[in-house]
């Protein structure tokens, strides 16, 4: 037998046919919290997001004015 027959009998059978696929139950409750905990962030990025968006709108559109700053009214109020 030659070199590369030997090689490709030898990969055929160590080669794994199947595997049995185990996920204890802390593992895939883990799983199953790290996805909720990914959905719910997202929403509330794109929610914050979609917020500063429609401001930003509402300012260029002039429907809304810009409202001061609460660090900006301090230091106006401050004795000099």
């Amino acid at each position: 037998m030659s070199r590369k027959t030997s090689f490709a009998v030898l990969v055929v059978l160590l080669w794994p046919t199947g595997a049995a696929a185990y996920i204890d139950p802390g593992s895939g409750l883990l799983l199953v919290q790290g996805l909720i905990s990914a959905v719910i962030g997202a929403i509330f990025v794109a929610r914050r997001s979609l917020l500063d968006l429609f401001h930003r709108a509402a300012l260029a559109l002039g429907a809304r004015k810009e409202e001061p700053k609460a660090s900006d009214s301090q230091d106006d109020a401050a004795p000099r």
